[in-house]
């Protein structure tokens, strides 16, 4: 049984991957700025890349679905809307 996301739900998971992103730049450039190992730095820093990817992966397959699906129902409402 395969459900299907709504737009807004779809938008929601966006927000969270957006917020995901603005706290690891966050994490990221607080580390930076304080006296910790290297390596440290460094997972601060993969994880801000990996974020990243996870952001731009969402915009094409989150967001840009979402606008699709509305505009595929608008669309439908204006054809059913001039048959009636």
């Amino acid at each position: 049984m395969k459900t299907e996301l709504t737009p807004r739900q779809l938008r929601g998971l966006f927000l969270v991957i957006e917020i995901n992103v603005l706290l690891w730049l966050l994490v990221c450039v607080a580390v930076w700025h304080s006296g910790v190992e290297q390596n440290i730095k460094y997972c601060a820093t993969v994880g801000m890349v990996i974020a990243a990817v996870l952001q731009h992966w969402a915009y094409y397959n989150l967001f840009k679905k979402a606008k699709q699906i509305e505009s595929q129902q608008s669309s439908e409402q204006r054809t059913h809307g001039d048959c009636q």
